[in-house]
Parts: C-alpha cells; structure tokens; sequence
C-alpha cells in the first residue's frame, strides 16, 4: 500500500484497557480497520499512567498501519494525545512518512472503538529531490 496522496477514511475497531501493572501503568489497545477512503489496518497501543478524571498521560506508544495483508507497512509513535485525538508519525521502509489525524469514540463497556482517520502522506526524501 504506497500511500501517496491523503485520505479521509473511517475506522471501526476495538478497545482493550489493562493495568495498572506493578510499575502503576495502564496499557490501551486499539485494532481497527479502516474502510473508504484506503482499506486498511490500524494497531495503536499506549502505556501511560491513568489520570484521576480518566484517561492516561501517555509515556510509551507504538502505531503501526498498512494493508491487512502487510498492517505494519507503516510503523511510528503517536506524537500528540488529546482526549480521544491523536496524531500518530508514521513511516515505512522507504522512509516515506505517513501522519494520522485519529478522532476517536471509544465505548469501554462494549470495548468498542470507532472514529475517523486523516491521513497526510509524502515521499521519501530521496524521491524529493
């Protein structure tokens, strides 16, 4: 999946929460695919510790995204967490980089996730120049 241009696409998933582990950290899954704009796979994974009001201050991601024949094509971290809002820094071997906008909509109780991802693609550098 070389993703050369940006998309908009939405994402149904799930939501799993563990923790607090020994060292007072939660850990928050979410798998997803996205259907629409790419058909594709999102793995998203935070470590932090949880927040009084709910919530976590993130200390730890990984983010993985790709075709569901290669789901981690694309591989990085979230680089801003906001409530349910984040943008992951993504990149393949390649070194093309792929940045997503996810707004999410998680439902503990049913451990469901669903939201839209934005995506802004662009070359390797050595395709820029």
């Amino acid at each position: 999946m070389m993703v050369s241009a940006g998309f908009t696409a939405p994402l149904d998933g799930r939501f799993a929460e563990s923790g607090p582990d020994e060292s007072g950290l939660v850990s928050i899954a979410v798998t997803g695919l996205t259907r629409g704009g790419v058909d594709g796979e999102l793995h998203l994974d935070l470590w932090g510790q949880p927040l009084a009001g709910g919530g976590v201050s993130m200390s730890a991601s990984s983010v993985r995204f790709g075709p569901t024949s290669a789901p981690s094509e694309y591989a990085g971290r979230i680089v801003s967490l906001s409530g349910q809002r984040l943008i992951a820094s993504l990149s393949d071997a390649s070194g093309r980089t792929l940045t997503l906008d996810l707004d999410l909509q998680i439902d503990a109780a049913s451990g469901t996730a669903s939201g839209d991802v934005q995506a802004v693609a662009s070359a390797a550098a050595s395709e820029n120049g």
